[in-house]
């Protein structure tokens, strides 16, 4: 049974409802249209072209067979390179074998990449674990380059294990220019210093890669960087990527190319370079590219036999924006806690006291960055003066370090100047304690101290300690700082020369500040609304309140008080162990009445690891005595669940949880749904939530005001009188899907309708805050809605904007009403209305999720307007719909293959 696409409706849809006609049928086996597989590439021409491209462009045009990309397309990509590591492989390696089945075969044993590096020199059995299942795999599909390690004990005792991943694949041969290079990790994007598209992908797309060999990507929009000048000799890339990230943000290049240029970026070596692009995600960009050059072809000589063939942005291509720096001007940074674009001058921080220093990782630990930091140590001829961390990347970097001569040591290596300068011995190459890792992993910071550190985030908890703080720097500033026991004042410690000048600090700061940071105050003092420095907007003045500060204002960093925090069956099992992780097996939470635990996601499924998420929820909320926990233990009949409720983000709001002026966090990025109550709501990730358990607060950025779209780490703040006229429920729906332009928050003002909502939900007191008429917004956006037609988003991405009547032609196979966005009463009551004014059957199957069990039971009680007394539930049952499923999340995600109305096969399906 399929249809053609119902026609939009219009004003006069009660009347009647037309329907179109499928002229052109299209074939459910898309599978094979969106993914085919072909013998051969066929190669992009680099000649004449309808318009000028980035490098990124024409690389993404070539790895799809097309002749022209432009930003926002979506396109099939060939993979050239998948890595994958100890941390994500297994994930992805299931993935694989859920969806292509135990015994399929990779796509190409050649093109994958298996590299173990993160949590390796352990004694913890879940990491020793997870090289197991690596090799098992490796074994099984006969991949040819997987870098093994067996013996612990020793690390040069294994010929082929490598070290970190993404140092590895350069020096291994695996990167090269105009290629596709994917990797499960973050910071792949290092890989673009060869003048590829690197990119770090998650599991789900891993496991689609392992089997096809192809990504769908969105085509990224190129923001170019012109680095100029003369490189003093005491910068190093690292100071030039968090000069750019401290300009732009973290956020600054969301979803876009960084292309590197200029006379400065042609001087540096391949590892610089490499340290240069390694850093941009921490702006949030897809990739960072470097102009493949005689640097690059000269370093690859040795190291790869496949023939590549570079790509170069063509003179006319267009860029989203271009930056200029004179780098001769430029003094060496550091990024203080708890932020990589916390920029400031290392001269700014002589003050900072300072517990330790580690050289390492992907970002600083390779030979260019030891043998800076040598040459440091070299000059200066004394000895450290705090705990001094080496970790090679590699076997290679650490030969290196006891083997190459360091110039102008009189043929000494860095191992000999690091072991006169007292630094530890160089450790067993792998990522060390970069990302934290098990409690005995090398260097990890097991209690909250201050630490200089050459790796690529200072994030909380990062390098272990959720207290500790990390200052992010370059391997000149690393070991300066590591001479003197504070930050360096100035780095005229010009390595090359005779005598290195160390600063001695006059005020010591105490390293005792991680508590100031989330101490808990009885009262909270509420920022002012009247008279104050600046205006606010509603989203700066609700996270000023929950830092208890008069004032705050877009790119601060504050310590935040949680009003209320939700966690569901997805999320809450991890939340829940790193809680006990973190703070003990036996620890309380913060405050037993601020949680509030809503299983929703999994539910109604016999998929025992799905069950046991529902059952972990259990145990934790009974152990800690949650007040809030809606509980279900029936699966065969919701209704025998009084606690049960349904979807998370409605269930909160039915449930009196959402409050104005309060700041409300939830496991789930849809949790943004909540600002329709004019509050701060976002959703978080499970290490963050285990933190918020314990302490009740969380370091977040206060994030720039804009009103509708473009809306990465931004408020989205919703205004006018068409807002004013909708409903609590088309507020939420509003407000829930911001985190589809990538926002941070979504907010509307509170207002007599949401006053009116909240009367017989909650007895908590609220106080709602607003815009101040002069507050600074990022951008605004107005629209004349009486203008606005109804509109769909084709697959696959939200933003695929198209009008519904452009779309009258395509047949469809199944219609789908449900989730936090469209399982609502109000939805339920439009569609019902629709069924209503056409008085015909379905011609497609039709499947209808209620949220929650109030919604549910609306849909049985509630009469429609203008039906004559029939209730949503008859109106759908004479049209011909499935019956209302029980209230969940059902297919909205996919789920187990048992979720009520999942496809399970190659459909089209319209979706609310």
């Amino acid at each position: 049974m399929a249809s053609s696409l119902v026609s939009s409706p219009t004003s006069s849809f009660l009347k009647k409802v037309a329907f179109h006609k499928c002229k052109k049928q299209v074939s459910k086996k898309i599978v094979s249209v969106m993914a085919p597989q072909q013998s051969e590439r066929k190669t992009y021409t680099t000649g004449s072209v309808k318009t000028g491209m980035t490098m990124t462009e024409k690389i993404l045009a070539r790895a799809s067979e097309k002749q022209q990309l432009s930003p926002g397309d979506n396109a099939w990509i060939n993979v050239d390179i998948l890595m994958t590591h100890d941390v994500c492989g297994p994930g992805s390696i299931g993935i694989f074998k859920k969806e292509f089945g135990e015994k399929a075969k990779v796509w190409d044993r050649e093109k994958i990449v298996i590299i173990p590096d993160h949590y390796i020199f352990t004694s913890d059995e879940r990491a020793n674990r997870n090289v197991d299942i690596l090799r098992d795999f490796c074994g099984e599909q006969n991949i040819k380059y997987f870098y093994d390690i067996k013996d612990l004990s020793n690390f040069k005792a294994n010929p082929d294990y490598k070290g970190v991943c993404h140092v590895a694949l350069a020096q291994e041969g695996h990167c090269r220019p105009g290629e596709v290079l994917l990797g499960t990790d973050s910071h792949t994007c290092t890989a673009g210093a060869f003048g590829q598209f690197a990119t770090g992908i998650g599991n789900t797309d891993a496991g689609f890669v392992l089997g096809t060999g192809k990504v769908l990507l969105k085509v990224p929009p190129t923001l170019r960087f012109v680095m100029d000048g003369e490189m003093p000799h005491y910068l190093l890339a690292k100071d030039l990527i968090l000069q750019i990230i401290g300009e732009i943000s973290v956020a600054g290049a969301t979803y876009k190319s960084m292309e590197f240029v200029g006379t400065t970026v042609e001087s540096l070596n391949m590892e610089e370079r490499m340290t240069l692009c390694n850093m941009v995600v921490e702006a949030g960009g897809k990739n960072g590219v470097v102009p493949a050059d005689s640097t690059t072809f000269k370093y690859l000589e040795d190291k790869t036999s496949v023939l590549y063939e570079p790509v170069y942005s063509d003179a006319q291509a267009s860029f989203l924006s271009e930056y200029r720096f004179d780098i001769s001007k430029l003094e060496p940074l550091v990024a203080k806690p708890h932020s990589p674009d916390n920029r400031a001058l290392a001269r700014e921080c002589k003050d900072v006291k300072i517990d330790r220093v580690y050289i390492g990782s992907c970002t600083g630990g390779k030979t260019e960055d030891f043998l800076a930091a040598a040459k440091v140590f070299l000059a200066s001829g004394k000895k450290v003066k705090v705990p001094t961390f080496l970790v090679p990347a590699t076997q290679k970097v650490w030969m290196d370090i006891y083997t190459l001569p360091v110039p102008g040591s009189g043929g000494k290596t860095c191992s000999q100047i690091f072991e006169e300068a007292g630094c530890d011995t160089p450790a067993s190459p792998s990522c060390g304690a970069c990302l934290g890792g098990p409690k005995d992993t090398y260097a990890r910071m097991n209690e909250p101290k201050v630490c200089v550190s050459t790796t690529n985030r200072n994030f909380p908890g990062r390098m272990g300690h959720k207290e500790g703080q990390i200052y992010l720097a370059s391997p000149y500033t690393a070991a300066a700082s590591a001479l003197t026991g504070y930050k360096d004042k100035s780095l005229s410690i010009v390595p090359s020369t005779s005598q290195l000048s160390i600063y001695k600090c006059k005020k010591p700061i105490s390293n005792n500040i991680s508590m100031a940071m989330v101490t808990r105050q009885s009262e909270r003092k509420p920022a002012t609304t009247g008279s104050m420095k600046s205006p606010m907007t509603m989203t700066e003045k609700i996270l000023a309140n929950g830092a208890e500060k008069a004032e705050v204002k877009a790119g601060d960093n504050v310590w935040v008080n949680v009003d209320v925090f939700m966690i569901n069956d997805i999320s809450g099992p991890g939340s829940i162990g790193i809680f006990r992780k973190e703070f003990g097996e036996n620890a309380k939470v913060w405050d037993r009445e601020k949680v509030v635990v809503i299983p929703d996601h999994y539910i109604f499924t016999s998929d025992e690891r799905a069950n046991r998420n529902v059952d972990i929820l259990r145990e934790f909320s009974l152990d800690q005595n949650i007040k809030y926990f809606y509980d279900i233990t029936d699966l065969s009949n919701f209704k025998a669940n009084p606690d049960y409720k349904g979807v998370c983000h409605i269930a909160l709001a039915q449930e009196g949880h959402c409050r104005p002026g309060e700041i409300l966090l939830g496991t789930d990025s849809h949790t943004c749904t909540a600002g329709a109550f004019g509050q701060f709501a976002t959703g978080i990730g499970n290490t963050e939530a285990g933190f918020v358990l314990g302490t009740g607060a969380l370091l977040l950025k206060i994030i720039g005001e804009i009103s509708v779209a473009g809306a990465t780490y931004k408020s989205m703040e919703f205004v006018g009188t068409t807002i004013e006229s909708l409903n609590m429920e088309e507020r939420m729906t509003l407000c829930n899907m911001v985190i589809e332009a990538g926002g941070k928050n979504g907010v509307v003002a509170a207002d007599s309708t949401t006053f009116k909502y909240l009367e017989d939900k909650t007895s908590v007191p609220y106080e709602p805050v607003y815009s101040d008429a002069l507050a600074s917004f990022h951008s605004e956006f107005r629209f004349d809605i009486s203008k606005l037609e109804p509109l769909v988003a084709k697959p696959h991405s939200p933003d695929n904007r198209a009008l519904a009547r452009e779309c009258k032609d395509i047949k469809i196979d199944r219609v789908y009403i449900g989730s936090c966005t469209g399982g609502k009463t109000q939805d339920f009551l439009a569609a019902a209305k629709l069924f209503l004014a056409s008085g015909k059957k379905v011609k497609v199957p039709t499947f209808l999720v209620p949220a929650t069990q109030k919604v549910w039971v609306d849909i049985y009680t509630l009469i429609v307007p203008g039906s004559g007394g029939k209730t949503c539930s008859q109106i759908f049952e004479e049209a011909g719909c499935d019956t209302p499923a029980s209230p969940s999340c059902a297919a909205c995600m996919g789920g187990p293959k048992d979720t009520y109305a999942r496809m399970n096969e190659a459909q089209a399906s319209f979706c609310t």
